[in-house]
């Protein structure tokens, strides 16, 4: 089996924007947290503002999200929204077979 895995560092701002899009080979994802906006909120969906995702606050560790330990949510397309412009880093992993 062959391992795949990417690294982006993505804008996010106050609207929503999809950082990930969908993928059915994906086994693992980390998003950073921001070093600029107070948080960053992470979510399967489109969010209509940062309460409605996983929020991250400035300094705090990375969030690992796993297809062993999450499920195929993990798959899906994933959404960021800002409480100011800053930059994430999100590194996705995933299989060949």
């Amino acid at each position: 089996m062959k391992r795949l895995s990417s690294f982006a560092v993505i804008g996010v701002t106050t609207s929503a924007r999809q950082v990930l899009g969908p993928n059915p080979s994906r086994t693992a994802i980390t998003f950073s947290a921001p070093s600029v906006a107070t948080f960053v909120s992470f979510a399967p969906k489109v969010l209509g503002s940062v309460a409605d995702g996983i929020a991250l606050a400035k300094g705090a560790s990375p969030l690992d999200l796993t297809l062993a330990q999450h499920g195929s949510i993990v798959q899906d397309a994933w959404w960021a929204c800002a409480q100011a412009a800053d930059k994430v880093c999100v590194i996705e992993v995933g299989s060949e077979v």
